[in-house]
């Protein structure tokens, strides 16, 4: 949501509580939040989904190679000869090279941001639904509207970043 969208939801209600929001009830202007929402709530869990399934794989792979390694070392040479010595370096140090990215990277850290923004985004939806379902009045949705716009913009700040080509697949134009 940008500064304009939050500046228009702070619109207060005159006194009967039917001031339109740019020529638009509040229910109406609440249904329009919906889709956004869920793209942002998709997004966030695609993201967490795929920086979860990097962490796993690259730590099977930094196992396996430093399994393998280690056979190597008490292997005593016999199987390979002098090549067993390139091999036994090189596995060596592409585990330290993969370790190390799965390290500094911080996979799962940043999975966890993604997946508290995603059910931050998902309660916020969950809300929004239930207003415009005809549950809440015009008039509460209406006064209710700067709160529900304020506690966006606040997920909106604490939310990482998302790559582009994830919202693409999950709805954003």
């Amino acid at each position: 949501m940008n500064q304009d969208e939050v500046a228009r939801a702070r619109i207060t209600s005159d006194d009967r509580g039917t001031e339109a929001i740019n020529n638009q009830s509040a229910t109406t202007f609440l249904e329009s939040k919906i889709e956004p929402l869920k793209v942002n709530r998709d997004s966030h869990y695609a993201a967490c989904e795929s920086l979860q399934r990097t962490h796993t794989w690259l730590g099977v792979v930094v196992v396996a190679l430093s399994t393998i390694s280690l056979g190597f070392t008490f292997g005593g040479g016999e199987l390979l000869g002098d090549l067993e010595n390139y091999f036994l370096g090189g596995t060596s140090v592409a585990v330290g090279i993969l370790a190390g990215i799965q390290t500094f990277s911080n996979f799962s850290g940043r999975a966890s941001e993604h997946q508290g923004a995603a059910v931050a985004y998902g309660a916020l939806l969950r809300e929004l639904e239930f207003r415009v379902s005809g549950a809440i009045s015009e008039g509460d949705n209406l006064n209710q509207l700067p709160k529900l716009m304020d506690r966006w913009l606040k997920i909106s700040e604490m939310a990482p970043l998302t790559k582009s080509s994830l919202r693409r697949k999950n709805g954003d134009p």
